[in-house]
């Protein structure tokens, strides 16, 4: 009996850690509340090719994701260069934010204007990032088409990232991340079976 309650106790967290690992964290599920109205800042701060902090005209501070887009992680291959063309489009410049949503680490999920130029058809425009399809029912019919035509403009005169053979989506690369964190964080089988368990 002690047995089984030892194994148990030493399953239960493997279990949910296999299932947290599972479970993308960042998932921007839609908040359902109304959405924000549009307004201007400037950028305080760059993250990574889709991610920035700006503030506001009243000196507020919004972390910011570029709606619909997906540009590669730091640490991939052209990520800071996607950063670094980010950084062109929006440095210095007063940004129109059109919030769309917001995401469960609380960022303002946008659409970003300088002017009239989108800054995420532009990137996407440019090869630094990928149409994130996955979010496009949340765009516009137009928009939607047009982020679709742009990437397929990219893929096709292999600009930017699509210069690479095999491009790897940067969902995938967070997803291969969570697995070995989560694998190097699950305690080893023999664990679960050892002498002092019995």
């Amino acid at each position: 009996m002690n047995l089984i309650v030892a194994l148990l106790a030493l399953i239960a967290p493997a279990a949910a850690l296999a299932q947290w690992a599972g479970t993308p964290p960042y998932i921007e599920a839609p908040n359902r509340a109304e959405r924000e109205a549009p307004f201007q800042a400037r950028i305080q701060h760059l993250s990574d090719g889709d991610s920035f902090v700006v503030r506001t005209e009243d000196g507020r501070r919004i972390p910011v994701r570029l709606s619909a887009i997906d540009a590669p992680e730091k640490n991939q291959p052209y990520g800071d260069v996607a950063r670094r063309s980010l950084l062109a489009l929006v440095e210095d410049k007063p940004l129109t934010i059109i919030p769309v949503k917001r995401d469960p680490y609380g960022r303002t999920v946008a659409r970003v204007l300088v002017g009239e130029t989108d800054v995420g058809l532009e990137q996407v425009r440019a090869g630094m990032a990928w149409h994130y399809k996955r979010y496009e029912s949340e765009q516009a019919p137009r928009d939607r088409r047009e982020y679709a035509r742009a990437e397929q403009r990219a893929r096709d005169t292999g600009l930017g990232l699509w210069a690479q053979p095999e491009p790897m989506p940067p969902w995938r690369f967070r997803e291969q991340q969570r697995r070995r964190q989560g694998a190097a964080l699950a305690p080893p089988v023999y664990a679960l079976f050892s002498q002092s368990a019995c």
